[in-house]
């Protein structure tokens, strides 16, 4: 389903470029502001990198007039950073109100005569309806009082819309010649190097395909080894590159995801749901609880195959040693046992995959 939301964007910085590529598809994108008054969405930039009372003020005199004068809805997409501040802190400390993102975006909003309620959040990780929940319930030291969220915020993953053509790909077990694949190729990120590190420690190296990108870790000796190169660029969905060469040859995908250092906020990237879409089966290097999130939504996991309490565990130290001893006990199984085993769970997975519909989504977080 095509959404029929239209949506004005006057300006994207190169932060939330590639996001928005991904999401315009499923709207219908206004290039100028009409004449009279229409239904529209108006995107305004925000990250946490950007000042967001400049991103407001990249927007048209004429544009901002519209939006008060009509009441039209705002759109923010964001990653899924601490929009509430730190939950529980916030309930415990007086902060200052401005330093907290929502309330900063609020304020920046209010000054141009745009209210909470015209305002509409997607957030691509899973967990502020909880913290939301709490800030109805629970006292906000710097208010004297708890606080109903008049926003609308949306959970969509915007990576499951990258992934809508079918994959014709199906792999042949007679042509797997790694257990896993581990692709750390991209920003340098300091759980990868530990895990990357991990499996060269554990002599795990000789039975998978590896990269890790350069970077100054705590072992000066790895470093030297670094970069460790397969793939040739990371993020290659942003070209819209074939990566099926990544998985004809691999049992299983590590998912090196990208790691929030939240306690309520959680979410899967495309790093997960390639794996998906090229049907390979996953284990996940990241943030605790997501193969649960994953669950949520609609796919499964391989719990029945492998050892998966490393999901529930609090630690990334302790999460990366189960996974570690998850390959070690894998060694055992025959490539052709791993694939068999997995399969039903990997086609389910793509089957939903290409059953979710990011259209109906979209127009049911604006109409209803």
């Amino acid at each position: 389903m095509t959404s029929t939301i239209k949506l004005f964007a006057e300006y994207v910085s190169w932060l939330n470029r590639s996001e928005m590529e991904i999401l315009y598809p499923y709207f219908d994108k206004v290039t100028a502001l009409p004449k009279k008054k229409e239904d529209i969405v108006f995107y305004v930039d925000y990250h946490p990198e950007l000042d967001f009372g400049d991103c407001v003020k990249r927007l048209s005199a004429n544009t901002l007039a519209y939006i008060k004068q009509n009441k039209s809805k705002v759109l923010i997409v964001t990653e899924g950073f601490d929009m509430f501040g730190n939950i529980p802190e916030i309930f415990e400390h007086h902060n200052n109100v401005l330093a907290v993102p929502y309330w900063k975006i609020l304020s920046e909003l209010a000054s141009e005569g745009i209210s909470e309620e015209q305002l509409y959040i997607i957030s691509h990780n899973h967990g502020y309806d909880d913290e939301i929940r709490q800030l109805a319930s629970r006292e906000v030291k710097w208010l004297g009082s708890t606080y109903d969220v008049k926003a609308k915020f949306l959970y969509f993953n915007p990576y499951l819309a990258l992934y809508t053509e079918g994959n014709m790909m199906e792999k042949d077990p007679a042509q797997i010649k790694y257990l896993f694949s581990s692709l750390a190729n991209g920003r340098p990120s300091m759980h990868r190097y530990d895990f990357t590190k991990k499996l060269f420690d554990s002599g795990l190296d000789a039975q998978g395909k590896i990269s890790m990108v350069k970077m100054e870790g705590s072992d000066l000796e790895f470093n030297k080894r670094l970069p460790i190169v397969y793939d040739d660029s990371h993020n290659q969905w942003m070209y819209r590159k074939d990566e099926d060469y990544l998985f004809r040859d691999t049992c299983v995908w590590v998912s090196n995801e990208t790691f929030l250092n939240q306690p309520n906020i959680k979410g899967y990237s495309e790093k997960t749901i390639k794996s998906i879409y090229y049907k390979s089966p996953f284990i996940i290097n990241g943030c605790k609880g997501l193969l649960e999130l994953l669950r949520q939504d609609g796919f499964q996991t391989f719990d029945k195959v492998w050892d998966e309490s490393y999901d529930k565990m609090s630690g990334i130290d302790d999460r990366q040693d189960c996974i570690i001893e998850v390959f070690k006990s894998l060694k055992a199984k025959t490539f052709q046992q791993i694939y068999d085993e997995t399969l039903p769970i990997v086609t389910h997975n793509y089957n939903h995959l290409m059953s979710i519909d990011a259209g109906e989504k979209i127009n049911k977080f604006f109409t209803a």
